[in-house]
């Protein structure tokens, strides 16, 4: 399939991923290159993009579930540890790689990655309004003591 995305932008949020060699081009500083099995290309085939931070260098994500793995050793298998970390996700369901997908597997790869942003985002909404409803709650009980 020759489909061509391109985001000018950087960041988490960049739906090119859903793109193999966008994912490729996001491990720039991995620190694993040769002589191992957790190499650049071996983790963008497995669906993960490089998004490291101060504290977590070899920080992945799957473009899809949005399963993030730090820890890597040279021998971890990318796709091994896909499965193991994240077995109900729609890419390793799929079992295709990029070139042996249709249309509307990849279209279906783009709305299952959607849901998983808004649910995660959805679920860090829950949890501050719980954490509000808790505080307010603390609060009114509080001042019913005085």
């Amino acid at each position: 399939m020759a489909v061509n995305i391109h985001y000018s932008g950087d960041g988490e949020e960049n739906p090119s991923y859903i793109m193999e060699k966008e994912r490729l081009l996001s491990f720039k500083d991995w620190p694993f290159r040769e002589d191992c099995v957790c190499t650049p290309e071996n983790l963008s085939a497995a669906g993960f993009y490089h998004c490291p931070t101060n504290t977590e260098p070899d920080l992945v994500k799957c473009f899809v579930c949005q399963k993030e793995l730090d820890s890597w050793d040279p021998e971890d298998d990318p796709l091994k540890e896909h499965v193991s970390h994240s077995k109900d996700c729609p890419f390793i369901k799929l079992a295709k790689r990029e070139a042996e997908m249709k249309l509307e597997e990849l279209l279906k790869l783009v709305l299952e990655r959607n849901l998983a942003i808004l649910r995660k985002d959805l679920n860090g909404l829950l949890c501050d309004v719980e954490s509000t409803i808790e505080d307010t709650d603390n609060r009114m009980k509080r001042k019913s003591r005085k």
